[in-house]
């Protein structure tokens, strides 16, 4: 794939993490970003999603085809919604729908592909009480390869090992 090129020493690290190949290595200069809290001292539940950053700069974004998965989907949804007890509440006419009772986490890969339809129809679809933050980094970047070629933002933190994915941190402060 491509090397992240070290500003400071001007010497390439491999990169290929951050082209999407989970198999190799991950750029060697990750670093903590400050937070308001010292989770050095103190535990924190959701360690893995501490904000980090990498130094250096990412290679060119190459091209890539993108297949959407979308097109695979049921049109109907019916592996989607056929799941008993499913609550499904259009949020406007036009846009939104919540659906209740699906955790995302658990969906099958057909089931995935009837929810991309569904947010190419719809524009935002909600779920609430996810189980996200517990399922892991790991399976969270599968769970988005599912979907097509993950991004790697130049200029945004990450969780660490992960340049993928983005955080939302927020502390006490």
């Amino acid at each position: 794939m491509g090397d992240v090129l070290d500003e400071t020493e001007g010497t390439p690290h491999n990169a290929a993490a951050s082209a999407g190949d989970s198999t190799a290595s991950v750029p060697a200069h990750q670093f903590p970003t400050a937070t308001s809290i010292d989770y050095t001292k103190e535990k924190y539940k959701y360690e893995a999603y501490l904000p980090y950053s990498t130094q250096g700069r990412q290679p060119p974004l190459e091209e890539f085809v993108h297949v959407d998965v979308g097109m695979r989907a049921d049109p109907e949804k019916k592996r989607l919604f056929g799941v008993s007890d499913v609550i499904i509440q259009e949020v406007t006419p036009n846009v939104g729908t919540e659906i209740q009772d699906i955790q995302l986490s658990q969906l099958s890969p057909e089931q995935l592909d009837d929810l991309a339809l569904l947010a190419a129809e719809r524009g935002v679809v909600i779920f609430k009480d996810q189980d996200f933050a517990d399922i892991g980094p790991e399976k969270q970047k599968k769970y988005g390869e599912h979907f097509g070629h993950l991004h790697v933002h130049q200029m945004g933190i990450h969780i660490k090992d992960y340049p993928q994915i983005l955080p939302v941190y927020r502390d006490a402060e």
